[in-house]
């Protein structure tokens, strides 16, 4: 099984989007998801099982299931809003009205984002850094797993 990082992905009802990076399983190195970019949203990216894969190319990975599913599977990419706090000047330092300095405490909601990538699993996107004991060997452009067992054969 061949899987390009940057693929074409098709589901049975069309093209889908692309295929950004795997999740590895990194004490066995097999396979477990891929993840996928939707063509409708540049920072929407979805888990997506091996077990749907029926085909792969060195161009297109083909998904059993319908554009709608993959709407419906997991995120990679969580978004979490954590309330932050900090100090900051407001208001005019030469009027005398407000008191000077005038400072207020603001309170924002900041976002956090966080790759879902499950327990003992690794993930590893197109152009990932490649390094050898003696130093940089290159970047990931595809791998090339075992049909059967999903384990990585080659980089």
């Amino acid at each position: 099984m061949d899987i390009p990082t940057s693929a074409k992905v098709e589901c049975v009802d069309g093209a889908a989007g692309r295929c950004t990076g795997v999740i590895i399983e990194y004490t066995t190195w097999q396979v477990t998801h891929l993840i996928v970019r939707k063509d409708s949203s540049r920072h929407s990216e979805r888990l997506v099982s091996v077990d749907w894969v029926t085909e792969t190319t060195p161009d297109s990975v083909r998904l059993r299931c319908k554009k709608r599913k993959l709407e419906t599977m997991q995120p990679f990419v969580e978004t979490e809003y954590r309330e932050s706090s900090h100090s900051t000047f407001v208001g005019d330092p030469y009027c005398g009205w407000y008191g000077w300095p005038f400072v207020a405490l603001v309170h924002a909601l900041v976002p956090l984002k966080r790759e879902r990538i499950p327990a003992g699993e690794l993930a590893v996107r197109q152009g990932a850094r490649v390094k050898a004991t003696d130093g940089q060997a290159g970047r990931v452009d595809e791998f090339l797993a075992d049909a059967a067992s999903r384990q990585i054969t080659h980089l």
